[in-house]
């Protein structure tokens, strides 16, 4: 099923990402070249407007200045044309145009003996190769294109192609690299007078790649070092870019506070500006600020702000990336429908544009949210549309993607062999071009057909989710190696469940250690969300596998994060969790004042479904407290029903024996169940060596015994139980519950 959808990739500035572009096909070059034709004069205008929504009229008029300059034998202008059409083409992620413009450009720099010329060529080839799935090829051969710029001493192109290598290597979420490159972008730019805006954007793609790498202290001191530089230069527009940088770290971070501080400063700065473009990008960073704060209806407000901003600039490309926000804030507040329309209208924006892969990406998008509300008609329509485009425009990553909507959709529609077919092909179409995350995703889609199936198929779910962990670690993106993660940690649960079979201690571990690994790769993230997300399903596989201890201290820690992000529907299940690991260690008591509390958060904050769980456990905990005290209740019984009538002192021969009930004691047979208990508990602790209570239900040797202080155990109680324990007692006992019940038999069997 859909249900991780995620909008098209976060755009902080679009406009100028494309200008940055742009700059690489260098419109100097044009409006400088051997023609004087008024069409290269009116290219440069336009793009040194900055006016994205003017565009087309840029492609209309470098288009006509190729034409002007071929027929006047101007190979020099003729070029210059090529190569920006180009960079226009590559804007718009047209990768088969920018490779055919740029291949032209690159003959005619060749025949020139325009080294340079050549080199940018090269790069805008490398760009379109690794976009059309050949990555390592075109990062190579981008690469080749920054070393010859670099040994010619255009330091200018060699940081703008530096920046595109950065950008494509984050396509693919491959921080490490991505700040390599980004870094000499910046180095490259500072040593330049006069280009502070790409030095700003520069310092800004170096920020959001050490975000992908997980560095979130350095993408902060980049930030506020290139804040500090601005002020002294007194560049306002550039410092406003800072901030929305800084406030991108903070989110990282989840510290929606700090990230809302910041922005403030930068909304002071744009006031005095009167930029709307900048309004328009603060508002919008704001929106992602309160809605991770859990803030959605401030948070639709500010996307409408941001909106206008950017209507007012005339700035489509900004408009639409609002959209994205506003997804997002749909998605929460689970309205799917309003998502999608959403979705559709940023797919407008692009198709207007002439941007296929992003139109593509929308409708996807648009039939996840379909799928949520289940209309499987609409969103495989969707789907369908955004492969057929993605294979028009030869864009395999857009193929793999809609490759895996049609599979989650098959199996919504519990179509387990087309299901399986498009996973399987998903898969074919990312290992061909060497694209793990998406590889990953494909066996993540299988996993999720298999176990959808009618009956299950959980072994080959559990395979294929076993293997998606493995493409995840080669990937190294941690958010996804988690996600794989705990996608095993689901398929195993079900896997040892099926059948409401009593779970092993052996097939548990299969679901418990993925756990216990994603929580781990979860912190070194830094992610509360991630991180408290990992520990509530840690302590879920605990409490399913008997492991008391541990799921109440897994389900602590996860109540505590919970409360420092102010998530009450996340608190209102921890706590609910918590009512459940009492229960099932027979605190009931305790299971019931907590599962009261459980409720009254869950009813706070209209979570219904959690609501509804927490009444239903606390019936049943109701019920088990009803029952044992009426196991414990002296039985009542009438007399004659435990001896022959007999005539009581003054009562006449023959008369009945009166119908009264009296209290029967029986004999107890062995050791008292609830003494026993105890003592293994104490004795338990004593040999472990620990203070905190031990739940009944513990496995010994996860609390903390070992072989050794196993036999001291069995010999104390042994010598304090007076029964005598086999050698194997630990071994086929593992915990306390078990010994105690197995010590109790024992004494019956030898009384």
């Amino acid at each position: 099923m859909l249900r991780e959808m995620a909008p098209v990739a976060w755009e902080r500035n679009p406009s100028a990402e494309l200008l940055v572009i742009v700059e690489l096909a260098s419109r100097e070059a044009l409006s400088n070249g051997d023609t004087s034709s008024s069409q290269a004069g009116e290219v440069s205008t336009i793009l040194g407007s900055g006016e994205i929504r003017r565009l087309q009229e840029a492609v209309d008029a470098a288009e006509a200045s190729s034409k002007a300059a071929k027929a006047s034998g101007d190979a020099a202008g003729e070029a210059a044309s090529r190569l920006l059409l180009a960079g226009l083409a590559a804007a718009t992620h047209n990768a088969s145009e920018a490779q055919e413009h740029a291949t032209a450009a690159q003959g005619l720099f060749k025949q020139a003996g325009d080294q340079l010329g050549t080199a940018k060529a090269n790069h805008f080839i490398g760009w379109a190769l690794a976009t059309k799935g050949k990555f390592e090829e075109g990062i190579e051969l981008c690469g080749e294109a920054g070393s010859v710029a670099r040994r010619l001493g255009a330091k200018k192109i060699e940081a703008l192609i530096c920046y595109c290598i950065s950008r494509l290597y984050l396509t693919r979420s491959l921080g490490r690299e991505a700040v390599e490159f980004a870094e000499d972008a910046v180095a490259a730019l500072r040593t330049l007078p006069g280009l502070t805006g790409l030095q700003a954007s520069a310092a800004d793609l170096l920020v959001q790649a050490y975000i992908h790498k997980g560095d979130t202290r350095s993408g902060l001191r980049v930030a506020k070092e290139g804040l500090d530089a601005f002020r002294a230069k007194h560049c306002r527009k550039e410092q406003v870019l800072m901030l929305a940088a800084s406030a991108a770290v903070y989110s990282a971070r989840e510290d929606g506070e700090e990230a809302e501080k910041v922005l403030e400063e930068a909304k002071a700065l744009c006031s005095e500006l009167g930029d709307r473009r900048l309004d328009g990008m603060v508002a919008k960073e704001f929106a992602f600020a309160l809605l991770q704060r859990g803030l959605v209806k401030e948070a639709q407000d500010a996307c409408g702000q941001a909106s206008l901003a950017y209507q007012v600039a005339q700035d489509r490309l900004g408009e639409a990336s609002v959209q994205s926000c506003l997804v997002q804030v749909k998605i929460k507040k689970e309205d799917f429908s309003g998502a999608a329309q959403a979705a559709n209208e940023q797919k407008a924006v692009y198709q207007q544009l002439g941007d296929r892969h992003k139109e593509a990406s929308c409708l996807l998008v648009a039939a996840g949210c379909l799928s949520n509300d289940n209309n499987l008609d609409s969103a495989m329509a969707m789907a369908d549309e955004a492969l057929e485009i993605s294979v028009e425009s030869e864009d395999p990553v857009g193929e793999a993607q809609a490759l895996m909507a049609l599979a989650e959709i098959y199996s919504q529609r519990e179509d387990l062999e087309m299901a399986v077919n498009k996973a399987k092909e998903m898969r074919q179409k990312a290992k061909d071009i060497g694209h793990r995350l998406l590889e990953a995703q494909a066996c993540k889609a299988l996993a999720n057909a298999y176990q959808n199936a009618e009956p299950p198929r959980y072994v080959e779910a559990v395979r294929a989710a076993n293997e998606a962990v493995l493409l995840g670690k080669k990937a190294t993106y941690k958010p996804l190696i988690v996600e794989m993660m705990l996608l095993a940690v689901k398929v195993n649960t079900a896997l040892v469940m099926q059948d409401g079979a009593q779970v092993s201690l052996r097939g548990a571990e299969k679901a418990v250690r993925p756990a216990r690994e994603a929580v781990t790769v979860a912190k070194a993230t830094m992610k509360k969300t991630l991180i408290s997300t990992c520990l509530y399903q840690l302590a879920e596989v605990q409490l399913m596998s008997y492991q008391l201890g541990p799921a109440m201290t897994s389900a602590k820690e996860a109540l505590e994060m919970f409360r420092e992000r102010g998530d009450k529907a996340g608190e209102a299940g921890a706590v609910i969790l918590m009512a459940e690991t009492h229960y099932a260690g027979g605190r009931h008591d305790k299971a019931e004042e907590t599962v009261k509390e459980g409720i009254e958060l869950a009813a706070a904050c209209g979570d219904q479904r959690k609501e509804a769980y927490g009444k239903a456990l606390q019936a049943q905990i109701a019920q088990s407290k009803e029952a044992q005290a009426a196991a414990k209740a002296p039985k009542m019984v009438p007399m004659q029903g435990m001896m022959p009538q007999q005539a009581l002192p003054g009562a006449a021969a023959g008369d009945a024996a009166p119908q009264a009930a009296v209290s029967v004691e029986t004999k107890q047979v062995g050791l008292d169940a609830a003494m026993v208990q105890s003592t293994v508990q104490e004795m338990a602790r004593q040999a472990i060596g620990v203070d905190d209570e031990l739940f009944l239900d513990s496995a010994l040797m996860d609390s903390g015994m070992d072989s050794l202080t196993a036999v001291s155990f069995r010999n104390g109680l042994q010598q304090q139980l007076g029964v005598k324990l086999p050698s194997s007692l630990m071994f086929d006992y593992p915990t306390m519950k078990e010994v105690s019940n197995r010590i109790v038999e024992l004494s019956i069997e030898n009384a």
